[in-house]
């Protein structure tokens, strides 16, 4: 083993250029590859993020549960959060479109407002 670590340091000595392009290579090669690893990281922040934003915090959606039913999901092992909502109905609205002069009315939890990347603004008419 000291034979052949003698040979590669006599080695390294005598080829002092093609050593120090060994070494700049090795170096631009792990930067690369960090650099790399740091952008896909941070594509893939950036798509989970803006995921949440447009279609919201949650994993599972159930729809048209009945109310007895609520509470067996809301006290299921694995669950940490709800976000409850419930549909009303259609309401006549004042519009310039004739047809649709209705809008869809959903009751939401504070919870599910914040969950589901909802906005909501203030606008009156004037």
């Amino acid at each position: 083993m000291k034979i052949l670590n003698s040979l590669t340091i006599k080695n390294l000595k005598l080829n002092r250029k093609r050593t120090i392009t060994t070494i700049i290579g090795i170096s631009l090669s792990v930067a690369l590859i960090c650099a790399i690893t740091t952008f896909v990281a941070s594509v893939q922040t950036t798509l989970i993020e803006r995921a949440k934003k447009l279609e919201g915090n949650y994993h599972l959606l159930f729809q048209n549960v009945p109310p007895e039913k609520i509470s067996y999901l809301e006290n299921f092992m694995g669950v940490e959060e709800k976000q409850l909502s419930q549909a009303i109905g259609y309401a006549s609205f004042t519009t310039t479109n004739e047809n649709k002069p209705y809008v869809y009315v959903i009751n939401f939890s504070k919870e599910a407002l914040q969950g589901r990347g909802l906005v909501l603004t203030r606008w009156s008419y004037a």
